[in-house]
Formats: structure tokens, sequence, C-alpha cells
């Protein structure tokens, strides 16, 4: 399990990487990864967010099949959580 409070962007960054890693690679189930996702942008909208959309270093750091998923678990049911 990950932390879920993080003093940086880079850290949170580096937990979503291993949380859709790990689901990508079938240590997690796909709930699991939901539930991480989710505490995780719960706890620290702040970093994840800016100017409305996610955050670009997050974007750039998570690259595009990464990104695919984060913004499929934060639309959920066709709405956007951020």
């Amino acid at each position: 399990m990950v932390s879920t409070y993080y003093k940086n962007q880079g850290d949170l960054i580096a937990s979503l990487i291993t949380v859709i890693d790990d689901y990508f690679k079938n240590d997690i189930t796909e709930s699991q990864m939901f539930d991480s996702i989710k505490l995780i942008y719960n706890n620290n909208k702040d970093f994840v967010i800016r100017d409305g959309d996610i955050a670009y270093t997050i974007k750039r750091r998570l690259g595009k099949r990464r990104m695919n998923v984060l913004k499929g678990v934060l639309n959920v049911n066709g709405k956007d959580r951020y």
C-alpha cells in the first residue's frame, strides 16, 4: 500500500507510477488501483490539480498510457472529479 499524504509533487508522482505499473503487471486488482488512486487524489488535490486541470508535471512524468488510466479513474461515471 502507498502513502496517502505527500510532502511534494515528486513523491506523489512516484506513487502514482508505482500504483499504475503494479496494475499493468497484474500485481494489484483494478479495484485496488482505483481505491489507491482515489485516496491519493482526495488527500492531495492541491498537488494534482492546477488551474482546473491535472498539473503539467504530472502529465509529463506519467506519459500517455498512465495518464489515460489516471483520467479514467478520475472521470468515473462521465463526471470529471477535478
